[in-house]
């Protein structure tokens, strides 16, 4: 019997749920330094990769759970909380696109995750800082109908 569209909405958003709970554990496992619970989140049957902010492109599971072992090793870690999270949801696929909290700066992040066997794998994080913010240069702060220099 074919599901009704109230049904299959339901579905998504639980689905979208899911995708953000693991997106949470994510971020958990990053700021308590918890390697364990990093490497379970991470797909073993995919293809995986990671671009850490100022690295280079990282593939391939064993290259990617050592760099975390690196990071999550290193130095203490500042307390890291997803903000304003967004999932974007395609069948087994879930990206979910949020801002890392930091404290003193602000990231930007998209995380993919893939549904297999019914839990949501990372199979992709690539963080970036954001820039500061700068003034929208379209507003006029000059004389009217003239944009100032910004001088």
């Amino acid at each position: 019997m074919a599901r009704s569209e109230k049904e299959r909405a339901q579905e998504e958003r639980a689905e979208k749920e899911r995708a953000l709970a693991a997106n949470v554990a994510f971020y958990a496992a990053f700021s308590t330094s918890n390697l364990a619970a990093m490497d379970a989140l991470w797909s073993t049957t995919r293809d995986v990769a990671v671009f850490h902010p100022n690295w280079q492109g990282i593939k391939g599971r064993d290259a990617v759970m050592r760099s975390w072992a690196t990071i999550l090793n290193g130095a203490e870690m500042a307390d890291i909380r997803p903000v304003g999270a967004r999932v974007i949801l395609s069948g087994k696929m879930a990206m979910v696109i949020c801002e890392e909290d930091l404290v003193a700066i602000r990231m930007i992040a998209t995380n993919i995750f893939m549904n297999e066997g019914g839990t949501w794998r990372i199979v992709h994080h690539q963080a970036t800082r954001l820039p500061e913010a700068v003034p929208n240069p379209t507003e006029n702060k000059g004389q009217k109908g003239q944009p100032s220099s910004g001088r």
